[in-house]
């Protein structure tokens, strides 16, 4: 079992149950004390910065820290039905988990400020907050969103993103939403890796055919992004790039 690193506490408080580090304990109590979310209280302070992806995310400041705060929300077809109604609270567990199981292994992937969860009857409803890299991007902006890095450019980006695929194969995990808006690039060039939740960690890395359907998932993404965006060759360059550096990598390792 790998430890939670950094520590974190558990609180419980007007029916809320939360997991958080130390330092965001007393912040966080008095918050959901008041009986509703820190993504909620995020969104009417001056100043937050709001992004509307897939799921919307805020961006503020928790107990003087600065975090990304989501509301988690089911996805595929039965969405709009389930929306942000969960029986348990298994993916908010997960999402602690996997964060730390993929630092332990020297995997870059922000760190769970704290994650909560709340039960009304059959019906669980959560959220997370992480510490806010300061000035990164997603590599699907990067590459195909018009912008660009001062330290690397698309192809540089996208070797980047193949080695540290390779690096989660040999790490023995399986992230099953491998897009590109997946990988977030630091200003100084890193790649660290999002959506931890829907990783599956193992003891020994990935069957060739597992490891094979993983890249082929974060091609189709890459198509998909760059349709219309820029031509479709340069596109196919680009996961020519990713693929040479992904078996380098594979290789070295």
């Amino acid at each position: 079992m790998i430890e939670e690193s950094p520590p974190r506490v558990a609180l419980k408080v007007d029916g809320v149950d939360c997991r958080c580090r130390p330092a965001l304990a007393d912040e966080l109590a008095r918050l959901y004390a008041q009986g509703g979310w820190v993504f909620e209280v995020l969104q009417r302070q001056p100043g937050v910065r709001f992004f509307q992806g897939r799921r919307p995310v805020v961006v503020g400041r928790v107990g003087g820290v600065p975090a990304v705060v989501k509301r988690l929300h089911h996805g595929g077809l039965l969405a709009p039905l389930t929306g942000d109604r969960f029986l348990t609270p298994k993916r908010a567990m997960i999402n602690l988990s996997a964060v730390d199981a993929l630092n332990a292994r020297g995997l870059s992937t922000p760190d769970v400020l704290f994650a909560a969860w709340r039960r009304r009857g059959a019906v669980v409803r959560m959220e997370l907050g992480f510490e806010l890299v300061e000035g990164g991007e997603d590599a699907a902006a990067v590459v195909f969103g018009g912008k660009p890095h001062p330290l690397i450019d698309a192809e540089g980006v996208i070797e980047e993103v193949g080695r540290t695929v390779a690096a989660l194969h040999r790490a023995g995990i399986y992230h099953r939403d491998l897009n590109l808006r997946n990988f977030l690039l630091t200003p100084n060039g890193k790649v660290m890796i999002l959506d931890v939740d829907k990783a599956r960690v193992g003891t020994r890395p990935p069957g060739v055919l597992a490891r094979h359907r993983n890249l082929r998932r974060l091609e189709s993404s890459m198509r998909k992004l760059g349709h219309g965006r820029v031509p479709r060759a340069r596109v196919e360059e680009l996961i020519g790039c990713l693929n040479t550096a992904y078996r380098t990598a594979s290789h070295a390792g």
